[in-house]
């Protein structure tokens, strides 16, 4: 009897715990009304993204059921709306509704682009070049650009032995996305939302100390300036208009800036130097951090770098969000 008292005790307790369903509601991030969409889904972020729950055609309110052997305490809630996916974090245990914003599409929505920064890194025989573009969907109202010839129309640095594509929308995870067949020009599909969509494009191409490597570098018309980011920073960018800015030597990095001029309306650069030994490059304070957990630590184990090639495409991300932001404060002034 205690036994089955017991049993009933942690159930309830569990039940509680763990909530048998999630409820949400779609707003429509276009006109402030109730939100609809095609699809909406609860996923397990610790089961790889698996679909435990989902609702079809829904209308404002939505209740997603949670299997009762699911304990996991790590979801998204998507919805589908169209060709575009919105999501949000769950928790898996608090009761609060969770409100998902979803627009309206159009084929036709200005967008302003720029090319925010440039990232090299060189290794062994190889160069990545990594372009990060800010796609800024300013529409007011707001709307999702969705064509179905295609969102924005951008120009792969020519002469790559591999290609890689993905786009990122706000704090997101990136997103792969269809590499472009050949050189030259290229379309994302990717439906831009209102808000900044950055589209990395990263190009791998065949590097050696003793040629170097020219490149043209494919701007937004009209820009007039670009930082790049080198690693190491035994390389050296030479062109007209490129300017050394700065080096720090902990990180291995070094920092350059183009400026056009009548001579020079797009950047066209020659990367010369040693490159890493390496892909799985070390920095300075990297070899402190290991140096110093040895001498502590009697059993060190190193905890390993999840963001893999993409360190060095994501420094060169916040250098070009720090770049805008300081454009956007001088004309203020």
């Amino acid at each position: 009897m205690s036994k089955n008292i017991v049993c009933l005790c942690i159930f309830a307790f569990t039940s509680w715990l763990f909530p048998a369903e999630v409820n949400g509601r779609l707003i429509n991030g276009t006109t402030g009304e109730p939100g609809s969409a095609e699809q909406v889904m609860l996923i397990d972020l610790q089961a790889g993204f698996t679909v435990v729950s989902a609702t079809s055609d829904v209308v404002d309110t939505f209740a997603l059921e949670i299997p009762t052997e699911n304990k996991s305490n790590s979801f998204l809630i998507q919805a589908r709306k169209g060709n575009t996916l919105y999501s949000a974090k769950w928790d898996g245990a608090s009761d609060d509704e969770v409100a998902l914003i979803v627009f309206d599409a159009a084929v036709d929505v200005p967008i302003q682009a720029s090319l925010g920064s440039l990232a090299i890194f060189a290794y062994e025989s190889s160069v990545d070049i990594g372009c990060f573009y800010n796609l800024d969907n300013a529409s007011d109202p707001p709307l999702v650009l969705d064509n179905p010839q295609g969102n924005y129309a951008y120009q792969v640095i020519p002469g790559y032995k591999q290609v890689d594509v993905s786009t990122r929308f706000g704090n997101n995870m990136p997103l792969r996305q269809a590499a472009p067949e050949g050189s030259g020009a290229a379309v994302l599909s990717y439906s831009l939302k209102p808000g900044r969509t950055q589209l990395i494009v990263t190009t791998t191409h065949e590097y050696t100390e003793a040629s170097g490597l020219e490149v043209e570098v494919p701007i937004a018309e009209g820009q007039t300036t670009l930082r790049m980011l080198v690693l190491p920073s035994d390389l050296h960018l030479l062109g007209e208009g490129v300017e050394f800015i700065d080096r720090d030597s902990d990180e291995d990095v070094a920092l350059y800036e183009w400026t056009a001029s009548p001579t020079s309306l797009k950047p066209r650069i020659k990367i010369t130097g040693k490159p890493a030994p390496s892909r799985q490059m070390q920095t300075g304070n990297e070899q402190k951090t290991e140096t110093k957990s040895a001498t502590t630590l009697k059993n060190p184990e190193r905890i390993p770098d999840r963001l893999g090639r993409y360190r060095w495409w994501i420094i060169g991300l916040v250098i070009g969000i720090c770049s805008l932001m300081a454009i956007g404060g001088s004309r203020r002034h």
